[in-house]
């Protein structure tokens, strides 16, 4: 049991640190806005799927952990490249920098918006953990038996997936905000018209954000489309 409880706790750690670090990875201070010798991560919406992921309940045996695929915690960063297409607008140099302003504030907004899931999403599960850890005391001492905590779990369980749920739709709606704003920034940009041509076919090809997702036991995890403003 505390080989478990360590192994679930070195887990939460690594996907605390992998998550900041994914966010935190990205430079902000470009070197040079020549888009044919760039960083192409300067020039990269940046986005995450929040419903990705599932969780192991919380049992008689078992705290509820979040589970880790492959050794790569969850939610997946889904980024999506502009340089080709800002090539083809063939800026200038003041668009450019423009570009990566907005693109600057855009990754600020997906910072926040994953580091609030991530921090409410602890919460719940440390609140859901100190529960089971009473009704584990309750068992122990014979005020309740197995079968009353088995319930007691399920409901548990069935409150925070609900929660969850929640969670991840509220975030992927602020995450949908977060490319709104950056799309609204360089719509309104000084183009020329061939500019802004190719920029709204690019931009007629951009899948949605789908945040209609049937709720499910893993926390909210359903089929959808990929991303769209």
């Amino acid at each position: 049991m505390k080989h478990n409880i360590l192994k679930q706790s070195l887990l939460l750690s690594l996907f605390v640190a992998l998550l900041i670090s994914s966010c935190d990875r990205i430079p902000t201070e470009p070197e040079s806005t020549a888009l044919s010798n760039t960083n192409s991560e300067l020039f990269t919406i940046v986005e995450y799927d929040v419903f990705a992921g599932d969780f192991q309940e919380a049992t008689l045996d078992q705290e509820l952990a979040m589970r880790v695929e492959n050794g790569k915690p969850n939610p997946p960063v889904r980024p999506i490249p502009l340089l080709g297409i800002l090539r083809l607008m063939n800026l200038t140099e003041d668009q450019k920098a423009e570009v990566l302003e907005y693109l600057a504030a855009h990754r600020d907004c997906v910072k926040a918006a994953m580091l609030k899931m991530h921090t409410q999403q602890r919460q719940l599960m440390e609140r859901v953990n100190n529960a089971r850890k009473e009704i584990m005391e309750k068992v122990k001492s014979g005020e309740i038996t197995r079968e009353e905590a088995q319930l007691q779990l399920k409901n548990l369980n069935e409150n925070f997936f609900e929660a969850m749920y929640q969670l991840r739709l509220e975030t992927c709606e602020a995450l949908k905000e977060c490319r709104a704003t950056l799309i609204d920034a360089i719509n309104n940009m000084e183009l020329t018209e061939e500019q802004r041509a190719i920029w709204e076919r690019w931009l007629a090809s951009l899948p949605e954000i789908n945040c209609e997702r049937p709720i499910k036991d893993n926390g909210g995890r359903g089929p959808g489309n990929g991303p769209r403003r």
